[in-house]
């Protein structure tokens, strides 16, 4: 059985160890405690040195992106030529930026990835959930395995560059956590004669801010087409107020 580790065990950790946990062994590497009452599988080690996660020739980072640089370049000592790093942020010209920069002039693979899921929307399973993927630095043997993985897992696996995704992203993902931001800014509340459009906004509410603020200001901050989506709604909402306020 393969081993691989998982660097980072807080929400989305857990969602990937669900995912992974009876098809591989496992290594776990938090920074904090993670409590006792947590129930792993026998496959499973959780480590407390950082050089224990690289017995694993595969390794996952489920980290805040404000701290991946940080997590790469102290970890760079540990890499070796058998190893494939994999990113699981929600933006991805930043990651592949950072595996750039510390892998250069190594022949340490690196993949990115964007698990477009979480602990909510996976609580029924991993059916037709979507997964972005990018060979990057990865070689073909190492990619395609992943790829036949997450697609015997019944994951919608989509093929994407980096560049792309993060265009794609910064208007469906960045734009949705913004409006549910927005919409519990207004503090909007559920009334008696809601219509169906309404209940379908206070979802959106409920959904995007069950996601920590990190992840929301990392969202925004760290996807470089996120800054001119901002403005374009805030361009069009001058635009249609103003339309509407002609007396």
């Amino acid at each position: 059985m393969k081993t691989i580790s998982i660097v980072g065990f807080g929400r989305f950790g857990r969602v990937l160890y669900k995912l992974l946990k009876h098809d591989f062994k496992i290594i776990i590497y938090n920074k904090s405690l993670i409590e006792k009452s947590f129930k792993f599988n026998l496959n499973t080690k959780v480590v407390n040195y950082i050089e224990d996660i690289y017995r694993s020739e595969v390794i996952f980072y489920s980290v805040p992106i404000d701290t991946f640089e940080q997590v790469i370049s102290s970890h760079k000592r540990f890499f070796n030529n058998k190893h494939l790093l994999i990113d699981l942020l929600s933006v991805k010209l930043y990651p592949s930026k950072i595996f750039s920069k510390y892998l250069k002039n190594t022949k340490v693979q690196a993949m990115l990835t964007h698990p477009m899921f979480g602990p909510d929307s996976s609580k029924q399973g991993f059916k037709n959930l979507p997964i972005i993927i990018d060979k990057f630095k990865a070689d073909k043997s190492n990619y395609y395995f992943w790829k036949k993985y997450f697609t015997k897992k019944k994951l919608n696996v989509m093929e994407m560059s980096a560049k792309e995704h993060d265009k794609l992203a910064a208007n469906s993902q960045g734009l949705t956590h913004f409006v549910g931001r927005l919409l519990d800014e207004y503090d909007i509340q559920q009334t008696k004669i809601d219509s169906l459009g309404t209940k379908k906004l206070m979802e959106v509410k409920n959904l995007t801010c069950s996601d920590s603020w990190q992840l929301f200001s990392h969202i925004q901050n760290y996807n470089p087409y996120a800054k001119k989506m901002r403005i374009k709604l805030v361009r069009i909402f001058e635009k249609l107020n103003k339309k509407i306020n002609l007396n």
